[in-house]
Protein backbone atom coordinates (compact mmCIF):
# COMPACT_ATOMS: atom_id res chain seq x y z
CA UNK A 1 0.00 0.00 0.00
CA UNK A 2 1.30 3.44 -0.90
CA UNK A 3 2.32 5.74 1.93
CA UNK A 4 0.38 9.00 2.03
CA UNK A 5 3.22 11.20 0.64
CA UNK A 6 3.77 8.78 -2.25
CA UNK A 7 0.04 8.69 -2.96
CA UNK A 8 0.10 12.50 -3.25
CA UNK A 9 2.98 12.33 -5.75
CA UNK A 10 0.95 9.87 -7.83
CA UNK A 11 -2.16 12.06 -7.65
CA UNK A 12 -0.22 15.07 -8.94
CA UNK A 13 1.19 13.17 -11.92
CA UNK A 14 -1.68 11.64 -13.92
CA UNK A 15 0.57 11.57 -17.01
CA UNK A 16 2.29 8.46 -15.60
CA UNK A 17 -0.42 5.84 -15.05
CA UNK A 18 2.17 3.30 -13.88
CA UNK A 19 3.78 5.47 -11.20
CA UNK A 20 1.63 4.05 -8.39
CA UNK A 21 2.63 0.53 -9.39
CA UNK A 22 6.35 1.32 -9.37
CA UNK A 23 6.24 3.03 -5.97
CA UNK A 24 4.42 0.05 -4.43
CA UNK A 25 6.66 -3.06 -4.71
CA UNK A 26 4.04 -5.23 -3.03
CA UNK A 27 1.43 -4.31 -5.62
CA UNK A 28 3.90 -4.84 -8.46
CA UNK A 29 4.86 -8.29 -7.16
CA UNK A 30 1.18 -9.23 -6.89
CA UNK A 31 0.46 -8.00 -10.42
CA UNK A 32 3.34 -10.06 -11.80
CA UNK A 33 2.76 -13.05 -9.50
CA UNK A 34 6.32 -12.77 -8.25
CA UNK A 35 7.99 -13.18 -4.84
CA UNK A 36 8.25 -10.04 -2.66
CA UNK A 37 10.17 -7.18 -4.23
CA UNK A 38 12.36 -4.55 -2.55
CA UNK A 39 12.80 -1.15 -4.18
CA UNK A 40 16.54 -0.40 -4.53
CA UNK A 41 16.79 2.36 -7.12
CA UNK A 42 14.49 5.13 -8.30
CA UNK A 43 14.87 7.74 -11.04
CA UNK A 44 11.82 9.91 -11.56
CA UNK A 45 11.21 12.61 -14.16
CA UNK A 46 7.79 14.10 -13.38
CA UNK A 47 5.39 13.86 -16.29
CA UNK A 48 7.91 11.93 -18.41
CA UNK A 49 8.96 8.55 -17.01
CA UNK A 50 10.07 6.67 -13.93
CA UNK A 51 12.64 3.89 -13.61
CA UNK A 52 12.62 1.68 -10.52
CA UNK A 53 15.07 -1.12 -9.71
CA UNK A 54 14.17 -4.02 -7.41
CA UNK A 55 15.74 -7.03 -5.73
CA UNK A 56 14.11 -10.23 -4.47
CA UNK A 57 15.84 -10.19 -1.06
CA UNK A 58 16.15 -7.53 1.61
CA UNK A 59 19.93 -7.92 1.75
CA UNK A 60 20.53 -8.41 -1.99
CA UNK A 61 23.59 -6.42 -3.11
CA UNK A 62 22.31 -5.35 -6.53
CA UNK A 63 19.23 -4.63 -8.64
CA UNK A 64 17.88 -7.84 -10.15
CA UNK A 65 15.09 -6.39 -12.27
CA UNK A 66 13.72 -2.99 -13.13
CA UNK A 67 10.50 -1.46 -14.34
CA UNK A 68 9.98 1.66 -16.43
CA UNK A 69 6.76 3.62 -16.52
CA UNK A 70 6.07 5.66 -19.65
CA UNK A 71 3.94 8.78 -19.98
CA UNK A 72 0.48 8.41 -21.48
CA UNK A 73 1.42 10.43 -24.56
CA UNK A 74 4.77 8.73 -25.12
CA UNK A 75 5.34 5.69 -27.31
CA UNK A 76 5.43 2.55 -25.17
CA UNK A 77 8.78 0.97 -25.96
CA UNK A 78 8.14 -2.73 -26.42
CA UNK A 79 10.93 -5.26 -25.76
CA UNK A 80 12.75 -6.54 -28.81
CA UNK A 81 11.52 -9.80 -30.35
CA UNK A 82 14.79 -11.56 -29.52
CA UNK A 83 14.22 -10.77 -25.84
CA UNK A 84 10.60 -11.87 -25.79
CA UNK A 85 11.46 -15.22 -27.39
CA UNK A 86 13.55 -16.36 -24.42
CA UNK A 87 11.74 -18.96 -22.29
CA UNK A 88 12.97 -17.70 -18.90
CA UNK A 89 13.39 -14.21 -17.57
CA UNK A 90 11.94 -12.43 -20.59
CA UNK A 91 10.79 -8.79 -20.29
CA UNK A 92 7.10 -8.24 -19.66
CA UNK A 93 4.67 -5.46 -20.49
CA UNK A 94 1.77 -4.13 -18.42
CA UNK A 95 -0.22 -2.25 -21.10
CA UNK A 96 -2.81 -0.63 -18.84
CA UNK A 97 -0.15 0.79 -16.51
CA UNK A 98 2.20 1.51 -19.45
CA UNK A 99 5.02 -0.29 -17.63
CA UNK A 100 7.80 -2.45 -19.08
CA UNK A 101 9.51 -4.85 -16.68
CA UNK A 102 13.01 -6.07 -17.53
CA UNK A 103 14.80 -8.71 -15.45
CA UNK A 104 18.58 -8.58 -15.41
CA UNK A 105 20.42 -8.73 -17.83
CA UNK A 106 17.74 -7.35 -20.21
CA UNK A 107 18.47 -3.63 -20.19
CA UNK A 108 16.83 -1.28 -22.66
CA UNK A 109 20.02 0.73 -23.22
CA UNK A 110 22.97 -1.29 -21.88
CA UNK A 111 23.05 -3.85 -24.67
CA UNK A 112 26.30 -5.49 -23.51
CA UNK A 113 24.73 -6.91 -20.34
CA UNK A 114 23.13 -9.90 -22.06
CA UNK A 115 26.47 -10.80 -23.62
CA UNK A 116 28.21 -10.50 -20.27
CA UNK A 117 25.62 -12.77 -18.60
CA UNK A 118 26.24 -15.69 -20.99
CA UNK A 119 29.45 -17.47 -19.79
CA UNK A 120 30.80 -18.51 -23.18
CA UNK A 121 30.01 -15.20 -24.86
CA UNK A 122 31.40 -13.33 -21.85
CA UNK A 123 34.71 -15.21 -21.98
CA UNK A 124 35.17 -14.35 -25.64
CA UNK A 125 34.20 -10.72 -25.17
CA UNK A 126 36.36 -10.16 -22.09
CA UNK A 127 39.20 -12.02 -23.73
CA UNK A 128 39.25 -9.30 -26.38
CA UNK A 129 38.99 -6.48 -23.84
CA UNK A 130 41.44 -8.03 -21.38
CA UNK A 131 43.56 -10.55 -23.32
CA UNK A 132 45.98 -11.32 -20.45
CA UNK A 133 43.29 -12.73 -18.13
CA UNK A 134 42.91 -16.54 -17.89
CA UNK A 135 39.96 -17.25 -20.17
CA UNK A 136 38.67 -20.18 -18.11
CA UNK A 137 38.62 -18.33 -14.79
CA UNK A 138 36.69 -15.13 -15.44
CA UNK A 139 33.57 -14.27 -13.49
CA UNK A 140 31.70 -11.07 -12.67
CA UNK A 141 30.36 -9.96 -9.30
CA UNK A 142 27.93 -7.07 -9.51
CA UNK A 143 28.85 -3.97 -7.50
CA UNK A 144 26.35 -1.37 -8.76
CA UNK A 145 23.65 -1.26 -11.37
CA UNK A 146 21.76 1.83 -12.48
CA UNK A 147 19.28 0.58 -15.08
CA UNK A 148 19.66 2.17 -18.51
CA UNK A 149 22.68 4.10 -17.27
CA UNK A 150 25.59 2.03 -15.97
CA UNK A 151 26.60 -1.39 -14.68
CA UNK A 152 29.70 -1.93 -12.51
CA UNK A 153 31.11 -5.35 -11.62
CA UNK A 154 34.25 -6.85 -10.14
CA UNK A 155 36.12 -9.02 -12.62
CA UNK A 156 37.62 -12.05 -10.90
CA UNK A 157 40.05 -14.77 -11.83
CA UNK A 158 41.04 -17.93 -10.00
CA UNK A 159 43.37 -15.95 -7.71
CA UNK A 160 40.95 -13.14 -6.84
CA UNK A 161 40.01 -9.71 -8.21
CA UNK A 162 41.50 -8.68 -11.53
CA UNK A 163 39.72 -5.40 -12.16
CA UNK A 164 36.49 -3.45 -12.38
CA UNK A 165 34.33 -3.64 -15.50
CA UNK A 166 31.89 -0.86 -16.35
CA UNK A 167 29.18 -1.02 -19.01
CA UNK A 168 27.89 2.33 -20.30
CA UNK A 169 25.37 3.71 -22.74
CA UNK A 170 26.97 5.00 -25.98
CA UNK A 171 26.98 8.61 -24.76
CA UNK A 172 28.06 7.59 -21.28
CA UNK A 173 30.95 5.60 -22.69
CA UNK A 174 32.40 8.57 -24.57
CA UNK A 175 32.42 10.78 -21.50
CA UNK A 176 33.68 8.05 -19.17
CA UNK A 177 36.43 7.10 -21.62
CA UNK A 178 37.57 10.73 -21.73
CA UNK A 179 37.84 10.86 -17.94
CA UNK A 180 39.55 7.48 -17.72
CA UNK A 181 42.27 8.31 -20.24
CA UNK A 182 42.89 11.97 -19.38
CA UNK A 183 44.40 11.96 -15.90
CA UNK A 184 47.51 10.24 -14.58
CA UNK A 185 48.63 9.13 -11.12
CA UNK A 186 51.00 11.69 -9.65
CA UNK A 187 52.33 12.36 -6.18
CA UNK A 188 49.42 12.32 -3.73
CA UNK A 189 46.96 11.18 -6.42
CA UNK A 190 46.31 7.50 -7.09
CA UNK A 191 44.16 6.27 -9.98
CA UNK A 192 42.97 2.86 -11.12
CA UNK A 193 44.75 2.10 -14.42
CA UNK A 194 42.65 1.69 -17.53
CA UNK A 195 43.34 -1.84 -18.82
CA UNK A 196 40.98 -2.14 -21.76
CA UNK A 197 38.01 -0.69 -23.59
CA UNK A 198 35.41 -1.55 -26.20
CA UNK A 199 33.47 1.36 -27.66
CA UNK A 200 31.29 -1.04 -29.64
CA UNK A 201 30.03 -2.65 -26.43
CA UNK A 202 30.38 0.41 -24.18
CA UNK A 203 32.86 -1.34 -21.85
CA UNK A 204 35.75 0.04 -19.82
CA UNK A 205 38.03 -2.19 -17.75
CA UNK A 206 40.07 -0.80 -14.83
CA UNK A 207 42.76 -2.37 -12.69
CA UNK A 208 41.78 -3.50 -9.20
CA UNK A 209 43.02 -1.42 -6.26
CA UNK A 210 43.22 -2.83 -2.73
CA UNK A 211 42.35 -0.33 -0.03
CA UNK A 212 39.65 1.01 2.27
CA UNK A 213 36.82 3.21 1.15
CA UNK A 214 36.61 6.64 2.73
CA UNK A 215 32.88 6.09 3.20
CA UNK A 216 33.66 3.08 5.42
CA UNK A 217 36.14 5.10 7.47
CA UNK A 218 33.60 7.88 8.01
CA UNK A 219 31.18 5.33 9.45
CA UNK A 220 33.65 4.37 12.19
CA UNK A 221 34.02 6.23 15.53
CA UNK A 222 36.22 9.31 15.37
CA UNK A 223 36.70 11.60 12.35
CA UNK A 224 39.29 10.17 9.89
CA UNK A 225 41.08 13.50 9.51
CA UNK A 226 44.28 12.02 8.04
CA UNK A 227 42.32 10.17 5.34
CA UNK A 228 40.28 13.29 4.51
CA UNK A 229 43.47 15.38 4.32
CA UNK A 230 44.91 12.83 1.89
CA UNK A 231 41.68 13.12 -0.09
CA UNK A 232 42.06 16.89 -0.32
CA UNK A 233 45.65 16.50 -1.46
CA UNK A 234 44.69 14.03 -4.21
CA UNK A 235 41.91 16.31 -5.43
CA UNK A 236 44.30 19.27 -5.61
CA UNK A 237 46.72 17.26 -7.75
CA UNK A 238 43.89 16.31 -10.10
CA UNK A 239 42.75 19.95 -10.35
CA UNK A 240 46.21 21.22 -11.26
CA UNK A 241 46.96 18.69 -14.03
CA UNK A 242 47.18 20.12 -17.54
CA UNK A 243 44.90 17.89 -19.59
CA UNK A 244 42.93 18.02 -22.83
CA UNK A 245 39.87 16.24 -24.16
CA UNK A 246 37.41 16.88 -21.34
CA UNK A 247 33.98 18.44 -21.96
CA UNK A 248 33.31 21.91 -20.61
CA UNK A 249 30.96 22.32 -17.65
CA UNK A 250 29.76 25.81 -18.52
CA UNK A 251 27.97 28.24 -16.24
CA UNK A 252 24.92 27.83 -18.46
CA UNK A 253 24.95 24.07 -17.87
CA UNK A 254 25.20 24.63 -14.11
CA UNK A 255 22.24 26.99 -14.24
CA UNK A 256 20.22 24.49 -16.24
CA UNK A 257 21.01 21.69 -13.77
CA UNK A 258 19.92 23.56 -10.65
CA UNK A 259 16.84 25.00 -12.36
CA UNK A 260 15.71 21.56 -13.55
CA UNK A 261 16.30 19.93 -10.16
CA UNK A 262 14.41 22.69 -8.37
CA UNK A 263 11.43 22.31 -10.69
CA UNK A 264 11.35 18.52 -10.20
CA UNK A 265 11.64 18.78 -6.41
CA UNK A 266 8.90 21.40 -6.35
CA UNK A 267 6.54 18.97 -8.11
CA UNK A 268 7.40 16.07 -5.82
CA UNK A 269 7.40 18.07 -2.59
CA UNK A 270 5.19 21.19 -2.92
CA UNK A 271 5.90 22.20 0.70
CA UNK A 272 9.38 23.36 -0.35
CA UNK A 273 8.44 24.56 -3.85
CA UNK A 274 8.58 28.31 -3.21
CA UNK A 275 11.79 28.16 -1.21
CA UNK A 276 13.77 25.86 -3.51
CA UNK A 277 12.77 27.73 -6.65
CA UNK A 278 13.73 31.04 -5.05
CA UNK A 279 17.09 29.63 -3.97
CA UNK A 280 17.70 28.15 -7.41
CA UNK A 281 16.89 31.46 -9.09
CA UNK A 282 19.32 33.30 -6.81
CA UNK A 283 22.04 30.73 -7.44
CA UNK A 284 21.42 30.96 -11.17
CA UNK A 285 21.88 34.75 -11.10
CA UNK A 286 25.18 34.40 -9.24
CA UNK A 287 26.42 31.75 -11.68
CA UNK A 288 25.43 33.77 -14.72
CA UNK A 289 27.52 36.76 -13.54
CA UNK A 290 30.50 34.77 -12.27
CA UNK A 291 33.72 34.19 -14.19
CA UNK A 292 34.04 30.65 -15.53
CA UNK A 293 37.15 28.81 -14.27
CA UNK A 294 38.51 26.27 -16.72
CA UNK A 295 40.25 23.59 -14.65
CA UNK A 296 39.89 19.80 -14.66
CA UNK A 297 37.29 18.68 -12.11
CA UNK A 298 36.08 15.29 -10.92
CA UNK A 299 32.43 16.22 -11.44
CA UNK A 300 30.86 13.85 -8.87
CA UNK A 301 33.15 14.06 -5.87
CA UNK A 302 32.20 12.62 -2.49
CA UNK A 303 33.50 10.09 0.02
CA UNK A 304 32.36 6.94 -1.83
CA UNK A 305 34.56 7.98 -4.75
CA UNK A 306 37.70 7.73 -2.62
CA UNK A 307 39.79 4.67 -1.77
CA UNK A 308 42.67 4.93 0.70
CA UNK A 309 45.66 2.98 -0.65
CA UNK A 310 48.75 2.85 1.58
CA UNK A 311 48.03 6.24 3.09
CA UNK A 312 47.31 7.97 -0.23
CA UNK A 313 43.92 8.61 -1.82
CA UNK A 314 42.79 7.01 -5.06
CA UNK A 315 40.00 8.92 -6.79
CA UNK A 316 37.47 6.65 -8.47
CA UNK A 317 34.72 7.03 -11.05
CA UNK A 318 35.86 9.86 -13.30
CA UNK A 319 32.84 9.32 -15.57
CA UNK A 320 31.71 12.94 -15.11
CA UNK A 321 35.12 14.58 -15.30
CA UNK A 322 35.01 17.93 -17.05
CA UNK A 323 36.58 21.37 -17.19
CA UNK A 324 34.90 23.66 -14.71
CA UNK A 325 35.15 25.23 -11.26
CA UNK A 326 37.34 23.43 -8.67
CA UNK A 327 35.16 24.86 -5.89
CA UNK A 328 32.33 22.66 -7.18
CA UNK A 329 34.18 19.45 -6.22
CA UNK A 330 35.01 20.77 -2.75
CA UNK A 331 31.47 22.01 -2.18
CA UNK A 332 29.89 18.74 -3.27
CA UNK A 333 32.15 16.70 -0.98
CA UNK A 334 31.20 18.90 1.98
CA UNK A 335 27.52 18.83 1.00
CA UNK A 336 27.51 15.03 1.22
CA UNK A 337 28.99 15.28 4.72
CA UNK A 338 26.30 17.81 5.64
CA UNK A 339 23.61 15.49 4.29
CA UNK A 340 25.01 12.56 6.27
CA UNK A 341 24.92 14.69 9.41
CA UNK A 342 21.29 15.60 8.73
CA UNK A 343 20.48 11.90 8.32
CA UNK A 344 22.20 11.08 11.62
CA UNK A 345 24.81 8.75 10.10
CA UNK A 346 27.69 11.18 10.78
CA UNK A 347 28.08 13.19 14.01
CA UNK A 348 27.64 16.88 13.30
CA UNK A 349 30.45 17.64 15.73
CA UNK A 350 32.86 16.02 13.23
CA UNK A 351 32.06 18.40 10.38
CA UNK A 352 34.44 21.28 11.28
CA UNK A 353 37.41 18.90 11.68
CA UNK A 354 36.63 17.12 8.41
CA UNK A 355 36.28 20.40 6.52
CA UNK A 356 39.54 21.72 7.93
CA UNK A 357 41.35 18.49 7.03
CA UNK A 358 40.03 18.51 3.46
CA UNK A 359 40.98 22.12 2.82
CA UNK A 360 44.36 21.80 4.57
CA UNK A 361 45.28 18.76 2.46
CA UNK A 362 44.16 20.61 -0.67
CA UNK A 363 46.09 23.77 0.19
CA UNK A 364 49.38 21.83 0.40
CA UNK A 365 49.21 21.11 -3.33
CA UNK A 366 47.11 23.83 -4.98
CA UNK A 367 45.66 27.24 -4.31
CA UNK A 368 42.34 27.01 -2.54
CA UNK A 369 39.26 28.58 -4.19
CA UNK A 370 37.78 31.48 -2.25
CA UNK A 371 35.91 30.32 0.85
CA UNK A 372 32.77 32.11 -0.30
CA UNK A 373 32.75 30.04 -3.50
CA UNK A 374 33.22 26.79 -1.56
CA UNK A 375 30.26 27.67 0.67
CA UNK A 376 28.24 28.73 -2.36
CA UNK A 377 28.85 25.37 -4.00
CA UNK A 378 28.13 23.60 -0.72
CA UNK A 379 24.69 25.22 -0.70
CA UNK A 380 24.18 24.67 -4.42
CA UNK A 381 25.11 20.99 -4.02
CA UNK A 382 22.60 20.58 -1.21
CA UNK A 383 19.94 21.81 -3.62
CA UNK A 384 21.13 19.26 -6.19
CA UNK A 385 20.89 16.54 -3.51
CA UNK A 386 17.34 17.52 -2.57
CA UNK A 387 15.75 14.74 -4.71
CA UNK A 388 17.68 12.05 -2.81
CA UNK A 389 15.32 11.46 0.13
CA UNK A 390 12.50 10.60 -2.30
CA UNK A 391 14.78 8.60 -4.60
CA UNK A 392 16.34 6.67 -1.72
CA UNK A 393 12.90 6.02 -0.20
CA UNK A 394 13.64 7.59 3.17
CA UNK A 395 10.84 6.85 5.61
CA UNK A 396 9.95 10.53 6.06
CA UNK A 397 11.23 11.87 2.76
CA UNK A 398 9.21 15.15 2.74
CA UNK A 399 10.80 16.21 6.04
CA UNK A 400 14.26 15.10 4.91
CA UNK A 401 13.82 17.09 1.69
CA UNK A 402 12.86 20.19 3.65
CA UNK A 403 15.94 19.80 5.86
CA UNK A 404 18.24 19.72 2.83
CA UNK A 405 16.61 22.80 1.31
CA UNK A 406 16.81 24.68 4.60
CA UNK A 407 20.49 23.77 4.99
CA UNK A 408 21.12 24.96 1.43
CA UNK A 409 19.45 28.26 2.26
CA UNK A 410 21.82 28.79 5.17
CA UNK A 411 24.97 28.33 3.10
CA UNK A 412 23.70 30.23 0.06
CA UNK A 413 22.49 33.11 2.21
CA UNK A 414 25.78 33.38 4.07
CA UNK A 415 27.85 33.41 0.88
CA UNK A 416 25.59 35.55 -1.32
CA UNK A 417 26.68 39.01 -0.19
CA UNK A 418 30.38 38.09 -0.40
CA UNK A 419 29.87 36.65 -3.88
CA UNK A 420 28.05 39.77 -5.08
CA UNK A 421 30.93 41.95 -3.86
CA UNK A 422 33.43 39.61 -5.54
CA UNK A 423 31.58 39.71 -8.85
CA UNK A 424 31.17 43.49 -8.74
CA UNK A 425 34.92 43.91 -8.18
CA UNK A 426 35.71 41.58 -11.08
CA UNK A 427 33.34 43.47 -13.40
CA UNK A 428 34.49 46.92 -12.33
Amino acid sequence: MLAAPDAEVVRRDPALPGLATLLDPEALADALQMPPLYLRYLRYKPGTNCVAGYSFALDAPAVELYAKAFAAGEELKQPRRSEMAQPLGAPRVLPRERVVLRPFPHDGRLRALRRLAAPEVRRKLLGRVFPDAPADALELRALRYKPERRYVAQLRGSDGPLGVLKAHTPAGFLRAAAGASTFHAEGALRLAPLLGRSQRHGLLLYGWLEGRGLGELLAEPGPPVAAVAATGAALAVLHRQEVVGLPCLSRAAEVDAVTTIAADVARVCPAVAEQIQSLAAGAARALALAPAPDRPVHGDFYAKQVLLVEGAAALLDLDRAARGDPAADLGLFLAHLERDALRGVLPRACLPALRSALLAGYAEHARLPAGSWIDFYLGLSLLLLAPDPFRHRDADWPARTAELVQAAAGYLGASRSRLCDFVRRRLA
